[in-house]
């Protein structure tokens, strides 16, 4: 049942392509705020690329939030749990050197900028 919900809800090609694309669009636009809101940090094609790989992981996780059976509470813990855990491979894989600490604080903190731009973009465009 649980496994029908998900493939129900997310077997459509299309919707899965605007769900990435929203997310690398919102994904680069939080990159950009943030680097204009903070030091400037050297660009290159690593961290260019560890955005738009994030950034694809996260809008493909989003399905957390179409599975009826799941309270809103539950899906935001577990979509959190789950990209900052990706954080964590993609730290370990690549040996960027992110403490812990650093990772929970700036996921939250991006979380909580990323669910406001979404409730503001969701909201203008119903």
């Amino acid at each position: 049942m649980f496994i029908e919900q998900i493939v129900k809800n997310n077997g459509d090609k299309n919707n899965d392509i605007k769900k990435i694309l929203n997310g690398l669009s919102i994904g680069s636009f939080i990159f950009l705020l943030i680097c204009t809101l903070t030091k400037p940090i050297y660009l290159d094609k690593r961290t260019v690329l560890f955005v738009f790989i994030l950034s694809v992981f996260i809008s493909l996780m989003t399905f957390i939030f179409d599975i009826d059976r799941i309270n809103l509470a539950t899906a935001i813990s577990i979509h959190f749990t789950a990209i900052t855990m990706f954080i964590m491979l993609l730290d370990w894989l690549w040996n960027i050197g992110i403490n812990f600490l650093s990772i929970l604080y700036s996921s939250a903190l991006i979380y909580i900028i990323s669910y406001l731009i979404v409730y503001i973009y969701a909201r203008y465009n119903e």
